[in-house]
């Protein structure tokens, strides 16, 4: 265990044999504590926000989705997954605000 701590990316790939048998909670479990140790790795953030859809926490999916951009702004899965996650959420102006700011990050990219 001592080396999971030193090596978050490893918690990561255990995270993903528990997301693949469906253990969505173990998952998120794991990739929250690698968050903690190493929170500049963007796949770790990726994960957590898939072990929180699939879980039905669309809110905290939306707020991990947020924290991921807010690191690496030029992921556009996680836009794209943001703004689906806000206009079904009945947020359409969350949603919209979503969209023109991917929009900025990705201005050739049509929406």
């Amino acid at each position: 265990m001592m080396e999971l701590k030193k090596k978050p990316r490893a918690l990561k790939n255990i995270a993903l044999h528990a997301f693949n048998r469906g253990d969505y909670s173990l998952a998120g479990s794991l990739l929250e504590r690698g968050i903690k140790l190493s929170p500049e790795v963007h796949e770790l953030y990726t994960g957590l926000s898939w072990c929180l859809f699939h879980q039905g926490h669309y809110d905290q999916c939306a707020r991990v989705l947020e924290k991921l951009l807010a690191l690496n702004p030029k992921n556009l899965d996680a836009w794209f997954n943001l703004v689906w996650l806000k206009e079904n959420d009945g947020d359409l102006s969350g949603a919209l605000k979503s969209l023109q700011t991917a929009q900025v990050h990705f201005p050739n990219q049509d929406a």
